[in-house]
């Protein structure tokens, strides 16, 4: 029987590692436009990632994430719990804009306000166990609320927060996986297109919040340093290749992504009545 009689339609790596000779193998790239975006204040940088076209490779669903470290800039006095800039939300919200495409430039996906986005699917999806679970890796708060142990996430004035930069702790490290046409549940196949994920962060005080006003406490601007993409691929040898290649000479990818639709706020003077408001967030299907 020949190797591709037994693929199945839908390529998973388990099936791939169980069926034909292959590796799993990690994949770290440096992002492609520059490792460290230093003192953003007022401005939006951009950074450019790169999951490149590589012979016989797959990336493994689910695997595929940004990583780094954040330094809060300016923060010379202050005492942790009182003082200091606390991030809204997680490391997400520095996050304006994701732009998705192939390497060719070929746009697949744009999406705004990712921040919002995440923390909409966060709360709706996840149990308190679970968001306990990833606060380190995102930088949200533990459950979402104050957290049991530490000082530095609550403000008696302005709540919870996950992250509260302070003199005394202002560097982070975080790791982000891609949400959008990449997290799909089938292989994506990089042999045949490379990919390009564009991110723009926005200004410092557009995703945090300051504990207190007093000088030399809170900061004045942020540093993304040892920006990478890394992601779980499986490579497999010549031969296998060349009987998937036989079999789906066109390989498609359906996904899920989302799309926002704007509405204008209801006026103060609007008064009392039945208003038609739009949900912010949509979810529709990409071939």
């Amino acid at each position: 029987m020949s190797i591709a009689r037994v693929i199945p339609p839908s390529l998973t790596y388990e099936q791939l590692q169980s069926l034909v000779p292959s590796r799993k193998e990690q994949l770290k790239r440096q992002n492609i436009t520059a490792r460290i975006f230093p003192e953003i204040s007022t401005q939006t940088v951009n950074a450019t990632f790169q999951l490149p076209q590589t012979a016989n490779t797959f990336v493994i669903p689910g695997t595929a994430a940004i990583c780094g470290t954040i330094t809060f800039n300016g923060m010379t006095a202050g005492d942790a719990g009182t003082n200091g800039t606390a991030i809204i939300g997680s490391f997400y919200s520095m996050i304006q804009r994701q732009v998705t495409r192939f390497q060719s430039g070929l746009p697949m996906e744009t999406i705004e306000n990712m921040g919002a986005l995440v923390h909409h699917l966060l709360n709706n999806v996840n149990d308190s166990s679970q968001q306990l679970s990833q606060a380190c890796m995102l930088g949200c708060a533990e459950a979402m609320g104050r957290s049991a142990t530490s000082t530095t996430s609550y403000s008696a004035i302005l709540g919870s927060f996950g992250v509260v930069a302070s003199n005394g702790a202002n560097t982070f490290t975080f790791c982000l996986p891609l949400l959008g046409v990449l997290n799909t549940e089938k292989m994506i196949p990089l042999h045949a297109h490379g990919i390009e994920i564009e991110q723009t962060y926005a200004p410092l005080a557009n995703w945090t919040v300051n504990l207190a006003g007093v000088a030399g406490t809170t900061a004045t601007s942020y540093t993304l340093s040892n920006l990478e993409i890394i992601a779980e691929t499986v490579i497999l040898e010549e031969q296998s290749m060349g009987a998937i290649l036989s079999m789906y000479p066109s390989i498609r990818l359906r996904s899920e992504s989302w799309v926002y639709n704007s509405t204008n706020p209801l006026a103060g003077s609007s008064g009392a009545g039945t208003y038609d408001l739009q949900l912010s967030s949509d979810r529709k299907s990409v071939v």
